[in-house]
């Protein structure tokens, strides 16, 4: 007769430590970050580094309301790379992480040349590590060979 107690504490205990687990689990699993989206005339196009020394697109764009918005948008050569163009006067459309200053950009868009870049996932983390290989590989990158071509 005495199992039956502490039976039922264990089962209370082990039922008890999963829901903990679920609940911070899916606390925990979501990352996802507040986004504003903006639209306006880009006043400024610069070229800044981080801590790294890495160069970085930093821009400043007025929004349809008079408002002035710094943005970190991503390494030049991640712009560079997808032949990203943005110039003083183009209007674009920008998500960026409203907790960030100068605002990280999740996504750009140049509303007058239409190309779309798209930067960072919902938690903030950059894509362009995730495509850094695929941006570099290419027949230089296989040895110098095209498949079924021979050498170059």
């Amino acid at each position: 007769m005495r199992s039956r107690p502490i039976r039922t504490i264990a089962m209370l205990s082990v039922g008890m430590l999963a829901l903990v687990w679920i609940v911070s689990d899916a606390s925990g699993a979501s990352r996802d970050r507040a986004l504003r989206d903006v639209v306006g005339s880009i006043e400024s196009v610069r070229r800044a580094s981080d801590d790294q020394g890495s160069a970085w697109l930093e821009i400043t764009l007025r929004t349809r309301d008079g408002e002035t918005l710094d943005a970190r948008v991503a390494p030049l050569a991640v712009i560079e790379a997808n032949a990203f163009r943005i110039d003083v006067g183009d209007t674009a459309r920008l998500r960026v992480f409203a907790d960030e200053r100068p605002a990280g950009v999740s996504r750009i868009r140049n509303m007058d040349t239409g190309q779309t870049l798209r930067l960072r996932c919902l938690s903030g983390d950059p894509i362009w590590s995730l495509r850094e290989p695929a941006m570099r590989s290419g027949p230089a990158d296989r040895g110098g060979r095209r498949a079924g071509r021979g050498p170059s």
